[in-house]
């Protein structure tokens, strides 16, 4: 079986061994030439907006860079406020604490000598006499009596016994009259003296009151102005990221250029040397 397939194939001459092959022929497709005058005005046309947009940054930065040096003036004179409003307020607050201290040493007083009218009521409202003179007289009286009429013993001890009695009230006015002029005297004194000291703490409570109304309104004024330059500096710092937005697309756009004429020149050189 083998013997009758090597009989069938037909035996290769030395004509066959020497006719040429035939060779796959490969079609190219046509590649143009990139245009290099078309890329270099798509590059200047870029370069000329990036130029001018470079320029506005520029401006718009300066602006900024004067708007910043505006504004750190304004920080430092609120600093130096806020701290002078700080010291005002303690002195201010110590001030009223010395007020309130007063004040309740004033009510105090106020107390005591209430008291001291009510235990000067009860004194006298104890005695049968108010008045010095009329004691004197009464004693006056019975002593006369005492000496121009003839008594019995017990009624001379009774008459005795009296005026040993109008005595000791007498003493007891005296007393009475001392202790109201002592406590009037003295009453009146804590009330000046209390009421002058008031008056100056409430002084300088309002002295140190307009001055930190004038040191708030100071403040709350460069607050504002400090305020709007802030708004103002926000806005050109939008403005300048924007524009640097701006120019990093045309550079994107200027590398995309490059990159797509690069690809076209690299086939067209390829399809150069294919040739």
């Amino acid at each position: 079986m083998a013997d009758d397939k090597q009989e069938n194939q037909t035996p290769k001459t030395d004509a066959d061994a020497e006719k040429p092959k035939k060779e796959t022929k490969i079609e190219l497709k046509f590649v143009t030439r990139p245009d290099k005058t078309e890329k270099e005005t798509k590059l200047a046309d870029i370069d000329g907006k990036i130029a001018e947009l470079v320029r506005v940054r520029t401006s718009q930065e300066a602006s900024l860079k004067e708007l910043k040096e505006k504004t750190q003036p304004g920080r430092a004179v609120l600093e130096k406020l806020r701290n002078e409003i700080r010291v005002l307020n303690d002195k201010k607050n110590a001030i009223v604490r010395e007020r309130d201290s007063l004040r309740a040493r004033q009510d105090k007083t106020r107390q005591q000598q209430k008291s001291k009218r009510e235990e000067l009521r009860k004194f006298r409202a104890s005695l049968k006499y108010s008045k010095l003179e009329d004691v004197d007289a009464e004693i006056n009286r019975l002593e006369q009596y005492q000496s121009t009429v003839s008594l019995a013993l017990k009624d001379e001890k009774d008459l005795i016994k009296q005026i040993s009695s109008l005595r000791q009230e007498r003493k007891k006015i005296e007393e009475l009259k001392k202790l109201a002029g002592d406590s009037a005297e003295e009453g009146a004194d804590d009330k000046t003296d209390l009421n002058e000291a008031l008056k100056a703490k409430n002084l300088e409570i309002n002295k140190l009151f307009d001055e930190l109304n004038a040191k708030r309104d100071e403040r709350k004024a460069i607050s504002e102005r400090k305020d709007n330059d802030s708004e103002k500096m926000n806005k050109v710092y939008n403005q300048v990221t924007k524009t640097r937005e701006k120019v990093n697309e045309l550079y994107a756009q200027k590398k995309a250029i490059l990159t797509e004429w690069k690809k076209k020149n690299d086939e067209y050189y390829n399809y150069q040397r294919a040739l």
